[in-house]
């Protein structure tokens, strides 16, 4: 056999593609000359080409060190052995090669990507420009070098390269993709979005582009759409870990707490030590109402990134969960050391501090309710309020939050108003003739009217915080009741009732709060919980429920008989007024923990609270009364989700009112 003519047989099967005819000739060539450099690199380069990278790597090495001179042995050893993860290995073939050919372009290239993600950006762009010195038409270098500028925050300059990658090679999928990511990043969803189809349109097996898209769904809360993408992104590469935590946090989106564990679940079991997928599972579980679990999941995420600040922030919220609040607190003021302006930790410090009645504190705290992502956003025109003297001075009080929390916190303006100010409030318009006469307010200006001249204005719930108020000082604040039923209105709605028969217990019932609310689901009861009240003799159930939850009313009536006022033709109703009017008439108001409370409180109606275990910081833990309302009476629940006996002994207690009543 003549060794040359061998070898152009097998180089020839090697350029059709006929890679088993070019082994088995390389291999002849090896029989006879067994350290023929040649041959081993192009089996190689076979094994490499036919996917076989443990059989790759042996034949480069062996030719690496029978031809060490050979710079395309080093430049190809070092792809192999930057794909296997081995980097530093790669980094001295790569560089081995340069050094014998400062020409090799391959070399020069993958040097620059692998110095990118060691973060030595300044020597990886001095890799790009010698490469696209001697190719500066090589579309892959333009890529990578937009890989550098995106990761250097030169974001206009990345999608340059990028898009000079294209103009050199139109269907070059890469810099689609990366497009579509850097336009995600820059808030162009759409532009993004059309770089992502475009990218499976020349590749539609692109898992990466399918998970960009699910995310980008996600983010736009079409989370049918989201769980497609991301479905399709892990059925096409199942160990995307981007992919996998996408589509637990879109279940989670729509609610589907147990399928999102699943995914999250079956995701560790391919990245343990990933500590967002134990972060994300966490939260999921806290969802599912399982702490102690969630708990586990957030001191993973400590053992492996030990200062994370969210992290322990929800390791202090599951503790609070499991009635542990003083280690809450050890948490958050832990997170807080490090982090002196983690919102979160201030904010679920605060309510927890306020639960155990620690008001000077837990206010101070509870200001950074302002900074969440999602709080009311008030633009002033003078400085805020931090505790100047308000003798001649104008107080702009704004109003935030719910209902329920501005009637409870409008007690503060008698308060400020003792200081010497002129107190203007400003208050959403479904309170506002609600709250005209309460001491202490000059003058009320609904939300969207022009805005008046002032010195200082506050947020109404940071008055507390900026006085010092202290749980004690609470019932002194402002007399009880501060809110008074319209005169008229109570005669109306005493003719409406009608006369009260002998015996009669009439009870105002309230089941249902804001679904919007990220709490509702813990506080609200279905109304046909209550079915058992049926059962009171000489009962009288007035429905209070407006708006959401009064659909349930309809198949209940045969068994839940209800007095229900839900029209009013013929007269302006102010849902508020009547509503004050209407409860001032009942011998009890029932309701489960939403504005209703706070409405029955403030006019001095005895008003039974049914309050979730996880209670609102308001009500304290293990207390009947409340120092804010003192006709309130609480009954609590004791498991997450189960009312039946709550329910259950506020019927006794009904049962025992009626009595006395006879």
């Amino acid at each position: 056999m003549v060794i040359s003519e061998e070898l152009g047989r097998a180089t020839h099967y090697h350029s059709a593609g006929d890679f088993r005819r070019a082994e088995q000739a390389y291999q002849r060539i090896l029989a006879v000359v067994p350290d023929h450099p040649i041959a081993m690199h192009q089996l190689g380069l076979i094994a490499m080409q036919t996917g076989d990278a443990t059989k790759a790597l042996e034949w480069f090495q062996r030719a690496a060190q029978t031809d060490p001179l050979n710079a395309d042995v080093q430049t190809d050893l070092g792809c192999i052995l930057k794909d296997a993860g081995k980097i530093t290995e790669a980094i001295a073939s790569f560089e081995r090669a340069v050094s014998l050919d400062p020409n090799s372009i391959i070399a020069l290239h993958n040097l620059g990507d692998i110095l990118i993600e060691q973060g030595e950006y300044q020597q990886a762009q001095t890799f790009f420009q010698r490469v696209l010195k001697l190719r500066p038409d090589l579309a892959e270098t333009h890529c990578s070098l937009g890989n550098l500028w995106k990761k250097t925050n030169k974001t206009e300059a990345a999608i340059t390269s990028y898009r000079r990658a294209i103009e050199l090679k139109p269907g070059y999928v890469a810099s689609y993709n990366n497009l579509g990511v850097i336009m995600n990043e820059k808030g162009d969803q759409d532009q993004a979005i059309a770089y992502f189809e475009k990218t499976l349109q020349l590749a539609p097996d692109h898992a990466d582009a399918c998970n960009n898209l699910g995310r980008i769904f996600y983010d736009q809360e079409k989370f049918l759409q989201a769980e497609v993408w991301c479905r399709r992104a892990i059925e096409l590469k199942p160990g995307l870990s981007m992919a996998i935590y996408n589509l637990g946090r879109i279940l989670q989106g729509q609610q589907k707490f147990e399928e999102a564990a699943a995914v999250l679940r079956t995701a560790l079991t391919i990245f343990p030590t990933d500590p967002d997928l134990h972060l994300n599972l966490g939260n999921i579980l806290m969802e599912l109402d399982q702490p102690t679990a969630a708990a586990a999941c957030f001191q993973q995420v400590l053992k492996f990134v030990p200062d994370s600040a969210e992290g322990e922030t929800n390791l202090g919220m599951t503790l609070a969960a499991m009635d542990d609040y003083q280690g809450a607190i050890q948490c958050y003021e832990s997170v807080l050391k490090r982090h002196p302006e983690e919102i979160n930790a201030h904010f679920y410090l605060s309510l927890d501090l306020l639960i155990l009645g620690d008001y000077p504190r837990g206010f101070r705290e509870f200001e950074y309710r302002l900074q969440l992502k999602d709080s009311a956003k008030f633009d002033p025109s003078q400085p805020k309020w931090t505790g100047e003297p308000l003798v001649g001075k104008t107080l702009f009080l704004v109003s935030e939050q719910g209902l329920g929390d501005m009637i409870q916190f409008v007690r503060f303006a008698a308060k400020v108003k003792h200081l010497g100010a002129t107190i203007l409030f400003c208050c959403i318009p479904p309170l506002v003739k609600l709250l005209s006469n309460i001491p202490g307010i000059d003058r009320i200006v609904p939300y969207g009217d022009p805005m008046p001249e002032y010195d200082y204005y506050a947020p109404l719930m940071s008055v507390p915080g900026i006085i010092g108020t202290t749980l004690e000082e609470i019932p002194s604040l402002l007399s009880v009741p501060y809110l008074k039923p319209d005169p008229d209105l109570a005669a109306y709605w005493t003719e409406r009732l009608g006369p009260r028969k002998r015996g009669e217990l009439r009870v105002g019932l309230a089941w249902q709060g804001n679904p919007d609310n990220t709490m509702d689901r813990y506080r609200s009861i279905p109304l046909k919980s209550f079915v058992g009240l049926s059962q009171v003799p000489g009962l009288r159930l007035v429905s209070f429920q407006r708006n959401q939850g009064v659909e349930q009313i309809p198949p209940m009536m045969a068994q839940l008989p209800l007095t229900c006022f839900m029209d009013e033709p013929g007269r302006e109703v102010d849902s508020l007024l009547d509503s004050a009017a209407l409860m001032s008439l009942m011998d009890v108001m029932i309701s489960v923990d939403s504005a209703p409370v706070h409405l029955a409180g403030a006019l001095g109606v005895r008003t039974w609270l049914l309050c979730r275990k996880q209670s609102e910081w308001r009500w304290m833990l293990d207390r009947e009364d409340s120092p804010w309302y003192p006709s309130i009476r609480i009954f609590r629940q004791t498991v997450i989700g189960q009312w039946d006996d709550v329910i259950e002994k506020v019927t006794q207690e009904l049962k025992q009112l009626v009595a006395l009543a006879d």
